[in-house]
């Protein structure tokens, strides 16, 4: 029996150790596929499919973001069923703003919401014809006032009709409703935060507008001359935020690579511009995606940057 006991220990040992491998292997597996890099914040990004399938949802108000001195017929020349139109210009913009392009104050924020059917139980999915980087104005503006129940339609308007998907020509004129604004402070960026950023090391600046703008080649826009950025700010690109050929929103794991030369740590603080805020919230989407805690926008941009000629302008 003790031959037979040992026997069988030669046998079983090394049956234990492979199996014991093997978990170990496939425990290591599993590690390995829960550090895929993964969107911070899924939730805000809403899919084509997704937003097809809740059009007849009445708690969610679809929202075509306009510009019309580009695109002044867009709206009704085809747009998402059911879907209400918003010039992201000159609609949230504050018409005493110091500058163009500042965010309505709160009180008329909240009235332009109610207009256009949004109350703080609704969601909210945003989308224009630029691959989303004037939706996300409207993002983070909701974001700036306390709410947070809303997405960016990946592909945006262009994706939609690509897929074949259906459209209106219509107005939608929704019931109008009460919208309660409750501003997040840490979300904005003012010009002093800018000045204080750029002695600091650990507070980072990013521009968003075109490398010709940013390296001083030539404007981004007529009325942002001169081209150039803000001392110590790195360039990443509004639309390096998304795959040009389909308009989709990069991977995360793309994303990730897209932003490598931002050498923040999540919990750093982070401050985007560009022109006139549209870019630069584009980019703090991304950044929201990419799990950053502290990111703001500074509103101003480089419009208030040009406005005071003592102020420095990098071009290298």
């Amino acid at each position: 029996m003790k031959r037979i006991s040992v026997g069988l220990m030669w046998i079983i040992l090394p049956m234990i150790l492979i199996f014991s491998l093997l978990g170990y292997q496939t425990a290591g597996a599993k590690q390995a596929d829960n550090s895929i890099p993964q969107y911070a914040h899924p939730e805000a990004l809403a899919s084509t499919d997704w937003l097809q399938t809740h059009l007849e949802d009445k708690n969610i108000r679809i929202v075509d973001c306009i510009v019309p001195f580009w695109k002044p017929d867009s709206y009704y020349k085809g747009h998402i069923p059911g879907a209400v139109s918003l010039d992201v210009i000159g609609q949230l913009s504050d018409p005493k703003g110091k500058v163009p392009g500042l965010i309505l104050p709160s009180s008329q924020f909240e009235i332009l919401m109610g207009k256009i059917g949004i109350n703080n139980d609704k969601m909210v999915v945003v989308y224009d014809t630029f691959r989303g980087k004037f939706a996300a104005k409207l993002w983070w503006a909701l974001m700036y006032y306390g709410h947070q129940n809303v997405k960016i339609l990946n592909g945006g308007l262009k994706r939609w009709k690509a897929e074949g998907r259906k459209l209106e020509t219509e107005s939608f004129v929704p019931s109008p409703t009460n919208f309660k604004a409750t501003v997040q402070p840490s979300f904005i960026a003012d010009i002093e935060d800018v000045k204080h950023a750029i002695e600091r090391d650990d507070i980072y600046i990013v521009d968003a507008l075109n490398e010709h703008h940013h390296f001083g080649r030539r404007p981004a826009h007529p009325t942002l001359a001169p081209a150039g950025h803000i001392p110590t700010a790195i360039h990443i690109w509004a639309l390096s935020n998304i795959n040009l050929e389909t308009g989709l929103f990069l991977s995360p794991d793309k994303l990730k690579e897209n932003w490598s030369q931002l050498k923040a740590r999540p919990q750093d603080k982070v401050i985007t511009y560009c022109g006139a805020g549209h870019y630069g919230a584009f980019d703090l989407f991304a950044l929201y995606q990419l799990g950053y805690k502290q990111i703001s926008l500074y509103d101003g941009s480089w419009y208030e940057w040009i406005s005071d000629k003592k102020r420095p302008i990098a071009t290298e």
